[in-house]
């Protein structure tokens, strides 16, 4: 499998986790919200994602789902806000 490289002209970055979500319907027709600590957890990889220059981070409990489809690679532990203690992330 070839690695891609992080460029400074790619314009987004993905964050992969597995966890659980709600939809919030209750908005107007044909709007919905995602909402749940798991939601917030993956914002709060993103800001991560950011300050290690990775296009891609994936969490743990991802990184425990993909592991038979693609290594990863230790990105070190970190601290996310509003989340108790380090979280492990990883790249591809």
């Amino acid at each position: 499998m070839k690695k891609i490289q992080a460029t400074s002209s790619l314009k987004f970055r993905l964050v992969v986790h597995y966890g659980s979500i709600t939809v919030d319907n209750s908005l107007a027709e044909g709007e919905n919200a995602l909402i749940g600590p798991d939601t917030n957890f993956i914002f709060r990889m993103e800001k991560i994602a950011g300050g290690l220059q990775q296009y891609c981070v994936v969490s743990d409990a991802a990184a425990q789902q993909l592991k038979e489809f693609s290594p990863v690679t230790p990105q070190g532990e970190h601290s996310l806000s509003g989340f108790n203690g380090t979280h492990a992330l990883f790249s591809f």
